[in-house]
């Protein structure tokens, strides 16, 4: 199994004095372009974007990544991936408080280009998802040549990975490097870090026994 560390990159509010997760909404039903498409970088973005935080509670907002649903990142984020070298875009989004104390420097949505196949298969334990009526292997929309995992009890890793932060594929979502894990931790707040190691599982409809 590959020595190197990935990990799960999410949302933590109880680094930085915030709730365990910030409610919101857009004021769109939906962004213009799909989060997990590869050709996200192609896309006209002709809207702007605002992002109304519902939580009273919040007085004043101090925080460089919202995660997952959100997907919001602050420009201290981007700096670190620039440092890094990381493929993303970045469209420019007004974060608002209920309390009318605007948040201090500037928010994006934030949409990783680079997607990673990362699992090797040989070292893995897992099983596939199959189609119910052909009983064929479903394989990514986007990345038709990764088939769609049930589960994993065992995720052994590639070897040789370039990038630093990227989606990976078998479990479309945001996975970092040890690098990158590194620079956030001495600049930013608010993320957590799953490592993506022995103990690691993933099983999205609990059918792993």
């Amino acid at each position: 199994m590959n020595t190197e560390l990935f990990y799960l990159v999410d949302y933590d509010g109880s680094s930085c004095e915030q709730p365990e997760f910030i409610s919101g909404v857009f004021n769109y039903d939906d962004w213009e372009w799909d989060e997990f498409d590869p050709s996200a970088e192609q896309v006209m973005i002709n809207r702007e974007y605002k992002f109304n935080i519902l939580d009273r509670s919040i007085k004043s907002l101090c925080v460089d990544f919202l995660g997952s649903p959100h997907n919001i990142v602050s420009k201290r984020f981007l700096e670190v991936c620039d440092g890094l070298n990381v493929s993303y875009r970045a469209v420019p989004v007004e974060l608002n408080l209920t309390q009318n104390n605007p948040p201090r420097g500037d928010y994006f949505i934030f949409i990783p280009l680079d997607s990673v196949a990362l699992l090797e298969q040989s070292g893995s334990e897992y099983a596939l998802e199959s189609d119910l009526s052909s009983g064929e292997p479903v394989f990514n929309r986007y990345h038709p040549e990764v088939p769609v995992y049930s589960w994993i009890k065992i995720f052994a890793t590639k070897k040789n990975v370039q990038q630093d932060f990227f989606v990976c594929i078998e479990l479309m979502k945001w996975v970092c490097s040890e690098g990158f894990k590194k620079r956030a931790e001495n600049n930013l707040v608010g993320l957590s870090f799953k490592p993506i190691d022995i103990e690691f599982s993933f099983d999205p409809w609990g059918e792993m026994s």
